[in-house]
């Protein structure tokens, strides 16, 4: 017959001990590997910062006589405020309140179209500094995928 040898000194990993390795490895991976590959926390800081230029603008038309906007200048990826009051045009940049220079320079991946978001004194958006009665729901692109919607009548900034 066959001699079974009872070795007492096994060598090994128990079932216990490898499945809790794994388990520690899923739970730090699960923390890790999503902050390694998260580019869009600078894009998202961005949007939210250029609605709240935006609403901003557009309490500053709502408590004064003048058309207030935000204008944007794609080439040197920077965008300012303006108001419409003589002499002043869209042109002649305001600094916002908090910020240091009088243009708030955006990510160069970002593209601002239409080029100019103004708001009259009841909210409401319009594309042309000239022309107010042109009330619109505006689609602010940025690309990358990402929208600023503003809607027509009320001006409401999702």
């Amino acid at each position: 017959m066959f001699k079974i040898n009872e070795n007492t000194n096994l060598k090994g990993f128990s079932l216990i001990e490898v499945i809790s390795v794994l388990l520690l490895l899923s739970i730090v991976s699960i923390i890790i590997v999503p902050r390694l590959f998260n580019t869009g926390v600078g894009d998202i800081v961005t949007i939210d910062t250029l609605k709240s230029h935006l609403r901003y603008a557009q309490l500053r038309s709502m408590n004064s006589q003048a058309n207030w906007g935000v204008k944007f200048d794609n080439a040197s990826h920077a965008y300012w405020l303006f108001n419409t009051e003589p002499p002043n045009d869209e042109n002649v940049r305001i600094a916002f309140t908090g910020e240091e220079a009088v243009q708030v320079s955006f990510q160069n991946t970002m593209t601002a179209t239409p080029a100019l978001i103004a708001f009259d004194s009841l909210g409401k958006p319009f594309t042309n500094a000239a022309v107010t009665s042109a009330f619109i729901t505006e689609n602010l692109d940025l690309g990358n995928g990402e929208t600023i919607i503003i809607t027509k009548n009320t001006g409401y900034i999702p």
